[in-house]
């Protein structure tokens, strides 16, 4: 009796306090029969008006008009050819805590906007006027396996603004302005590719990882870095003005940039901090392979070749290049038909060292120095340079420890002006004029440590030979 009474006494345990409720699942088909219960065995033919929270709406193959808005903690799952559709000016899908599978978004102003947590997963967007994808402050944008189409001008692909960002695989192709803007906030972009828009990816004032990323037949910078902090990791461009833009205080790290036929140049690093690292350059424009303008940059193991006007610019600021090749470089044609330029490293007004330069059949110097330059240089090679290996002009100073010209046309090394030049050891052969040409009455000053030449020096008051 007893032992029947405590069992009659015990009564179900409550529901835990803080449990969230059950999901709920609806299947919807335009083409099934009305009246379903919207069960997968009787889905209902329209989507119903109001949907409980934390619903997983399952959609099979048709055309939805909406807009839609869809409440918190909805799962929209597709199954088949699912084609959300909406005009413009609305907003195809709007919602919050939400998670989009397999599912096509068309037309809007907007092709999804999400506020706080959103998940995209095997998601096409396409016809939108302003963005595919808007995510704005405080919002948390997951996505996975995600293409979109610019089919209108001027249109962006995927738009954050202070949220956190994650992206693994998307595909951008049309006329977008920008596939991905990013506009503070972080963003983590792994496997991101573009074809035929005018930006991969804008970043401003915001945390950027990029990765494994592709751009081809664009027209502005590829990547665009202003303010922030970014590092790049395996980005190649085919085509674009620039490969790479650093602008606005801006510190970038960028290892692995291959730059293909960029119109322009492949890096350009404008009032901007970082490093490049293993970096190619093939075919640029008049902006030639790597640019620091009033900048702080390191290159390591940078390789332009085939390309016009210079191999590496700089212009104020400081610079330290380590093992950087140039090779195949012609110089610019100016509008009277003249030629300009065409060298290896052009260093204006700014504070630079080289550790190792190496210039083969660049039309131009291998090393030109100009506008109080100072330059520090520890191995010089230069191999059939139309200009010579050295010229220094205008106030600059340079020191190089071993400077080895084989085959390079006119003097070696030509300082015109009032400029000074010390080479311990510098090594000539092949067809050069004269080791040292130096406008003496003009003010320049240069010395020889050690010189082993084919071609005798002539004597010159103001170049010093010996230690």
């Amino acid at each position: 009796m007893g032992l029947a009474l405590v069992w009659g006494c015990v009564r179900e345990a409550p529901e835990p306090i803080g449990k969230a409720p059950a999901r709920v699942e609806l299947w919807v088909d335009e083409y099934a029969a009305a009246g379903g219960d919207g069960t997968k065995q009787h889905p209902f033919k329209r989507l119903p008006e109001e949907l409980p929270e934390r619903v997983d709406l399952h959609l099979k193959s048709g055309l939805y008009e909406g807009p839609f808005v869809f409440p918190r903690d909805a799962r929209v799952e597709g199954h088949g050819q699912v084609v959300l559709h909406a005009e413009a000016p609305a907003v195809v899908v709007t919602g919050g805590a939400l998670e989009l599978v397999h599912v096509s978004v068309q037309g809007g102003a907007v092709g999804v906007a999400v506020t706080g947590r959103a998940r995209l997963e095997a998601v096409h967007v396409s016809g939108h006027r302003e963005a595919g994808v808007r995510v704005g402050d405080g919002g948390t944008l997951e996505v996975v396996k995600l293409e979109v189409e610019g089919t209108i001008p001027e249109a962006l692909g995927v738009w954050a603004t202070g949220a956190t960002v994650s992206v693994e695989g998307a595909q951008f192709r049309g006329d977008l302005k920008q596939a991905i803007r990013v506009e503070g906030g972080t963003a983590r972009l792994e496997d991101v590719r573009s074809e035929g828009g005018r930006t991969l990816v804008q970043a401003m004032s915001a945390e950027l990882t990029l990765s494994k990323a592709r751009a081809a037949a664009g027209r502005g910078a590829a990547v665009l870095v202003s303010g922030g902090v970014a590092r790049v990791t395996g980005l190649e461009v085919d085509g674009h003005e620039v490969a790479l833009n650093a602008l606005s205080q801006a510190k970038v790290d960028a290892q692995g940039l291959r730059s293909r036929r960029p119109y322009y140049a492949g890096v350009v690093f404008v009032g901007a901090s970082g490093t490049l690292r293993d970096v190619e350059v093939s075919g640029a424009g008049p902006g030639g392979g790597v640019q620091a303008l009033d900048s702080d940059l390191r290159v390591e193991d940078a390789h332009v070749t085939d390309s016009m006007a210079m191999g590496v610019f700089v212009r104020k600021g400081r610079a330290r290049l380590v093992r950087v090749t140039v090779e195949r470089l012609s110089a610019e044609a100016n509008a009277d038909g003249t030629r300009a330029l065409g060298d290896a490293l052009m260093l204006r007004d700014a504070e630079v060292e080289v550790e190792q330069l190496a210039a083969r059949e660049v039309e131009g110097s291998a090393l030109y120095a100009s506008a109080f330059a100072t330059v520090r240089v520890g191995t010089l090679l230069a191999e059939r340079t139309g200009g010579g290996a050295l010229l220094v002009e205008r106030g600059a100073s340079v020191t190089v420890k071993e400077l080895t010209s084989r085959g390079t046309l006119g003097p070696v090394v030509t300082v015109p002006d009032k400029a000074k030049l010390s080479v311990d050891r510098l090594v000539v052969s092949g067809g050069a004029e004269v080791p040292v040409y130096a406008a003496c009455e003009d003010g320049a000053e240069v010395r020889l440590g050690r010189l082993d030449s084919t071609v005798p020096q002539p004597p010159a008051k103001c170049v010093r030979l010996g230690p």
